[in-house]
């Protein structure tokens, strides 16, 4: 065999792996949907066995806060350890709206805690908010407060900008139960550094902290192509588009007036509007509905985050 043929059967092999790992991943999320649909009425009790804290630090808008409560899953919270000091007025709204009242806790009432207070809806309806008033001190330190007063064995945390898919929480219930094996934690999305992690095994590996996900413990942490949670605010990102898109414009008319030559302009203004179009499509699948490109664009950051050192880092 040749050095050519070679080489063509090495590069072959290396386009064909990526795309059947894709193809074989397409279809084990499809399958896990297709469960959901066709069993999502009864899901809560088929599935209710796994239960999850959703762990969101420093969010205080009451929307946002309404729509990760309106999730359907039985077993189910949402903690959110917010700062009074630092925003005591949306603080009171929140105890407000929601009829939140303090109650005894043993993490509250320690003395080497950072914990202020915990507070508990009186109401039933609202009886899955947890709210932990604690001092700003860093994003892992809350988390891991958050972690001690958590009912359940899986913690979801996320972002402020996050939101969660409809039947997301299935989703993930039905993944945890397909496992040959028990899951410390399972990676949904690269971009967002979203993970579900399970409350022992954070416990085992010392708490959160940035690397975490490269504790030992976590050493073989499996990828979940469904679609879980989505960015909530884009307009910053469209805004930074349309930016680029008016400098590039400028750009391209200062190279043809710079070389002389619209051949090398040409070739430069492709170069720009592809990576332009790349911009624009990144953010043109985070809407909620584009389902299908976003699973396309978490296996691309699974791919090239193989070059780079991933942190756990919520925004």
């Amino acid at each position: 065999m040749s050095t050519s043929e070679f080489l063509t059967v090495v590069i072959s092999l290396l386009l064909l792996i990526p795309i059947l790992r894709f193809t074989l991943r397409r279809i084990a999320a499809y399958r896990q949907h297709r469960v959901l649909i066709d069993h999502r009425a009864g899901c809560c009790e088929q599935i209710g066995f796994m239960g999850c804290s959703t762990v969101c630090v420093g969010l205080y808008s009451l929307s946002h806060i309404q729509e990760l409560l309106s999730v359907e899953y039985s077993r189910y919270e949402l903690i959110l350890v917010v700062d009074a000091a630092s925003d005591a007025e949306a603080v009171r709204q929140i105890i407000s709206h929601y009829k939140l009242v303090r109650v005894n806790s043993a993490v509250a009432d320690s003395a080497a805690s950072e914990v202020r207070a915990l507070y508990r809806s009186s109401r039933r309806t609202f009886r899955r908010l947890v709210l932990l008033d604690v001092s700003n001190i860093s994003l892992y330190d809350n988390l891991n407060q958050a972690v001690e007063v958590a009912s359940y064995d899986y913690i979801l945390p996320i972002g402020r900008s996050v939101s969660l898919y409809p039947y997301a929480i299935e989703a993930l219930a039905i993944a945890v139960a397909a496992a040959d094996s028990p899951v410390r934690a399972f990676r949904l999305d690269d971009s967002l550094s979203c993970y579900l992690f399970h409350r022992d095994s954070v416990v085992l590996s010392g708490g959160f902290s940035e690397h975490i996900i490269y504790q030992p413990l976590f050493a073989s942490c499996p990828t979940l192509d469904t679609p879980i949670v989505f960015e909530r605010n884009t307009r910053c990102a469209y805004l930074i588009t349309n930016t680029l898109i008016i400098i590039a414009i400028a750009v391209y008319v200062c190279l043809i007036a710079l070389f002389g030559n619209w051949r090398i302009a040409l070739y430069i203004g492709w170069f720009l509007g592809s990576v332009l179009s790349l911009i624009i499509y990144y953010n043109e699948v985070l809407n909620r509905g584009n389902r299908s490109k976003i699973t396309l664009l978490c296996y691309f950051f699974h791919i090239i985050s193989f070059f780079y050192r991933r942190k756990f880092y919520l925004s």
